[in-house]
C-alpha cells in the first residue's frame, strides 16, 4: 500500500531535499513534504554516535527534536546530578518460529535484518531528554530502529519487507514463554505489541511528526496482514474478488488523502510544522475503518461464527446518508479570492473536484465490495456485509466532522466533533457541524 498517507518525512535536511526531488513521490505529498524544509532546517535529526559533535551543534543538545541552547544558567552541580547522555544497547532474542504468523524466518534472513538495523541505527547512548519519552530502552531502541529503517537517510536501500516488520516487533516484546494458542490470537497479539511500542510521550514538533508517520507504517502493515491471512481462508473465486475490493479501499485512501490536503492545505506548501502530523492523524483515522472492517472478516472466517452488526440504520440507508454528506460537505466550500491569490488556500472548484473523486473511489469500493459478498456462504457473508454497514457509519462520521482528524484543534472545536465510538444513531443523524460550531464561538 502506497499513500500519500504513509509517504516519508525524512530525518536528515540534506537527504530530505534529495527525497524531496525523486520522480517516485508525487502530488500531493511533494506539497507536503516540503512543508518540513523551514523546521528541518532549524532541527537536528540524528543520533549521537559516541561522542561526536557537529558544528552546527556545537554547544547545543542534540536528539530528534529542535536544537535546544544549554541554559546560561544552568550550574555545574546541575550537569553532574543529571548525565546529558543515556548508554543503550541492543540485545537481539532467539525467537522460536512457532510464535511467527507468517513463515518463520531462516538464519541468513535474520542475519541480514540484523545488519540492516544496526546500519541504520548504530545506537550506543542517547540524550537523556529523547530518552525519557519512552518507557525503557526497549522501546526507545524498537522505535528509533523502524522509524530509521523506513524514514532515515538509508530508506530507499531497503525494500518493504513485512516478515522484517514482524520479526523486529516480536524481538520488542516477546518473552520466553508460553506462546499464543492461535494463528488469530498471534495477530490480536501482534496489533497489541504496535499499540504499545506507539504509546510513549511525545516531544519536539519533528518527533511528532515522525512518530505519525510510524502509526500510519505500523496501521499500514497490520492491514496488510489481515487481508493476507483473509485471503488465505477464501476461495480462489471470493479471494480474487477480495483482492480486487483491497486494491480499491488502496485507490479511495489515495483520494482521501488528496481531498484532505486540498481542504486543510494551501498551494503555497507553507502549511506550517504541524502539516504531517494533520495529514497522518487524517489518515489513521481512515486506515482505521479498514481495520475494523477485516478483522471481523478474518474473526469469522477463522472461527466460523458470525460477527455481531454495529448498533445503526439498514445498510442502503446508510449508503445513501453517506452519499448525501458528501454534497453537505462540499456545500460548506467558500470562496476567498484573496487567500487563493496568496496561495493560502484552494480554489472551490479543485476542492469539489478532490472530493468528487474521492466519492467516486468510495462508490467503487462499495460496489466491489458487494461483488465479494455475493460469493460468500453464511456466517461469513452476514460478517461481511455487517462490517460494511459499519464502514459505512465510520465515513459518515469522518463527513460530518469535516474531514478533521481533531489534531492540533481549540477544545471548541473538538466539543463539536462526533466520537467513533459511544456515540448513538440519533446523536450521528441530528449532528450538524456548521451549527453546533457557530453556536460554541458564540459563547
Amino acid at each position: 500500500m502506497d499513500t500519500p498517507f504513509s509517504q516519508s518525512a525524512n530525518i536528515e535536511f540534506a537527504d530530505f531535499y534529495d527525497i524531496c526531488t525523486r520522480k517516485h513521490i508525487q502530488h500531493p505529498m511533494e506539497k507536503l513534504l516540503s512543508s518540513l524544509i523551514l523546521l528541518l532546517l532549524l532541527a537536528s535529526c540524528g543520533q549521537r554516535q559516541g561522542s561526536k559533535t557537529t558544528d552546527a551543534s556545537a554547544g547545543m543538545k542534540p536528539g530528534w527534536s529542535v536544537l535546544i541552547e544549554d541554559s546560561q544558567e544552568s550550574t555545574a552541580d546541575e550537569t553532574d546530578e543529571m548525565p546529558d547522555y543515556v548508554n543503550v544497547s541492543r540485545t537481539w532474542k532467539d525467537i522460536p518460529d512457532e510464535e511467527f504468523i507468517r513463515k518463520s524466518p531462516t538464519k541468513k534472513e535474520i542475519d541480514r535484518w540484523k545488519k540492516e538495523f544496526e546500519k541504520v541505527h548504530s545506537v550506543d547512548s542517547v540524550w537523556y531528554g529523547e530518552f525519557g519519552l519512552y518507557k525503557d530502552a526497549e522501546q526507545y531502541i524498537c522505535d528509533v530502529d523502524l522509524t530509521e529503517l523506513l524514514h532515515g537517510r538509508y530508506c530507499e536501500e531497503f525494500s518493504q519487507d513485512d516478515r522484517r516488520t514482524e520479526w523486529r516487533l516480536l524481538q520488542y516484546e516477546w518473552s520466553d514463554g508460553p506462546s499464543a494458542e492461535s494463528e488469530l490470537d498471534k495477530i490480536l497479539r501482534l496489533r497489541g505489541i504496535c499499540e504499545d511500542l506507539l504509546d510513549r510521550e511525545l516531544g519536539s514538533q519533528m518527533d511528532i511528526n515522525l512518530h505519525s508517520w510510524l502509526v500510519i507504517d505500523l496501521q499500514e502493515f497490520y492491514i496488510r496482514l489481515l487481508q493476507e491471512k483473509c485471503l488465505e481462508n477464501l476461495s480462489p473465486l471470493a479471494a480474487a474478488a477480495l483482492k480486487a475490493e483491497n486494491a480499491a479501499f488502496d485507490r479511495l485512501n489515495y483520494s482521501t488523502s488528496a481531498a484532505y490536503q486540498k481542504i486543510d492545505g494551501s498551494p503555497s506548501g507553507f502549511d506550517g510544522s504541524s502539516y504531517p502530523r494533520r495529514v497522518a492523524s487524517f489518515g489513521e483515522v481512515a486506515l482505521n475503518m479498514e481495520i475494523n472492517a477485516l478483522e471481523p472478516l478474518l474473526r469469522s472466517l477463522i472461527t466460523g461464527s458470525l460477527v455481531a452488526p454495529v448498533s445503526f440504520v439498514q445498510l442502503n440507508e446508510a449508503e445513501e446518508l453517506v452519499d448525501k454528506e458528501y454534497g453537505i460537505l462540499e456545500s460548506t466550500f467558500k470562496e476567498d479570492k484573496e487567500s487563493e491569490e496568496e496561495g493560502l488556500c484552494y480554489s472551490v472548484k479543485v476542492r469539489k473536484e478532490a472530493m468528487e473523486k474521492d466519492r467516486h473511489d468510495w462508490h467503487s469500493w462499495l460496489l466491489q465490495r458487494e461483488k465479494v459478498s455475493r460469493l460468500l456462504s453464511s456466517p461469513i457473508k452476514e460478517s461481511y456485509d455487517n462490517a460494511t454497514l459499519g464502514i459505512c457509519r465510520h465515513k459518515l462520521i469522518m463527513l460530518k466532522n469535516r474531514y478533521e482528524s481533531g489534531a492540533f484543534l481549540s477544545d471548541q472545536y473538538l466539543r463539536v466533533m462526533l466520537p467513533y465510538e459511544c456515540v448513538t444513531t440519533e446523536q450521528i443523524l441530528s449532528h450538524n457541524y456548521e451549527k453546533l460550531l457557530e453556536e460554541e464561538l458564540s459563547k
